[in-house]
């Protein structure tokens, strides 16, 4: 079933992607077609160098060099944003979450989830509303004045949920979120993954992992740059 234009999200058409080195070119992604409803848990499949990675960061605004084809967010031609556009649509409109959890070390979990919303300019009572209700959200109630070093794998991928929600973004990121942690902590984290969605949150997350693939509204599968299929 086509979705209706305003319920597409994400519209990605021919895009490809090419890394250049010594003059020899690389071809990362080959004409990739997709479209992402609002609401839905896509899943993108694919063994370590499939490209599906490269095809979230692009999806995440985090990576437009050697980048053919069109792009679509929200119904905008992503292609035509500059610079602080397309740094202000990432701030807004997205949620990161990362294999390594890329918490900042210096700083406690409360203020990690704190900084998109400094960088938002959001006043500090507001933030401190939203920071204790995405902690408590996560199952972190109490531990928001720990170190990341202070705290388990399990509870920093946690820690980096909160964050990515602390900005209420349109559409969540994953890329390996239970890829550093043990099989019952992973569970746990896709719970919580399986909990926002049925809260009405779009996630497109990247796994190798094919016991994952049950959380999922569809799962893409990708190799060697190109979309195999959909199931």
């Amino acid at each position: 079933m086509v979705p209706k234009e305003s319920e597409v999200l994400v519209k990605m058409i021919k895009v490809s992607k090419v890394y250049r080195s010594a003059g020899i070119i690389f071809p990362i992604l080959k004409e990739i077609d997709l479209v992402v409803s609002k609401g839905e848990f896509l899943i993108i499949m694919g063994a370590s160098g499939s490209g599906k990675t490269t095809l979230l960061n692009l999806i995440g605004c985090l990576d437009r060099s050697g980048v053919s084809g069109t792009y679509y967010f929200r119904g905008k031609n992503v292609n035509q944003l500059n610079d602080n556009q397309l740094s202000h649509l990432r701030n807004r409109e997205f949620g990161f979450i990362f294999q390594s959890f890329n918490l900042l070390p210096r700083f406690s979990a409360w203020r990690n989830v704190e900084l998109p919303l400094v960088y938002q300019q959001i006043q500090p009572s507001e933030r401190k509303a939203i920071v204790n209700q995405m902690l408590d959200q996560v199952g972190l109630t109490g531990k928001g004045h720990r170190r990341p070093a202070e705290l388990s794998g399990g509870e920093q991928q946690r820690v980096a949920i909160a964050r990515a929600l602390a900005a209420q973004p349109s559409l969540l990121l994953a890329d390996e979120p239970t890829g550093n942690l043990d099989s019952k902590t992973g569970f746990e984290i896709m719970n919580i993954m399986k909990e926002l969605h049925k809260r009405g949150m779009t996630i497109i997350m990247v796994t190798h992992d094919q016991k994952l693939a049950t959380y999922a509204d569809r799962t893409i599968y990708i190799k060697d740059g190109q979309i195999l299929k959909e199931s």
